[in-house]
């Protein structure tokens, strides 16, 4: 039991700054472990009321810690995507320019 306690307030530990880096990056909050441990502390046995709290202060809910990694993966994948657009519209616009010349 003990050793469960430490695990799940080490996982929401992570989960907070997780969100906080997620939420408000550069912030007071982002990677105060002090302040997160606390925090998680200070809710113990009632986490929801603490995720509930963060998600109406910022309007963003609280996903887990591995959920933000995945979050960020995509928005690469999607950048990389618009990328590629990019550059086959400029392309486009050099193939047209080309024409134009001959």
């Amino acid at each position: 039991p003990r050793y469960w306690e430490e695990s799940v307030f080490e996982r929401d530990t992570k989960r907070l700054l997780a969100y906080y880096k997620h939420v408000v990056p550069g912030s007071m909050s982002d990677g105060d472990k002090q302040n997160a441990k606390y925090l998680v502390w200070k809710y113990k046995g009632k986490p929801n009321k603490l995720w509930r709290r963060l998600e109406k202060k910022y309007g963003i809910p609280v996903l887990h810690a591995h959920e933000y990694e995945d979050l960020e993966e995509k928005s690469e994948e999607e950048i990389e995507v618009e990328n590629l657009d990019d550059e086959e519209e400029s392309e486009e616009k050099q193939t047209g320019d080309e024409e134009k010349d001959l």
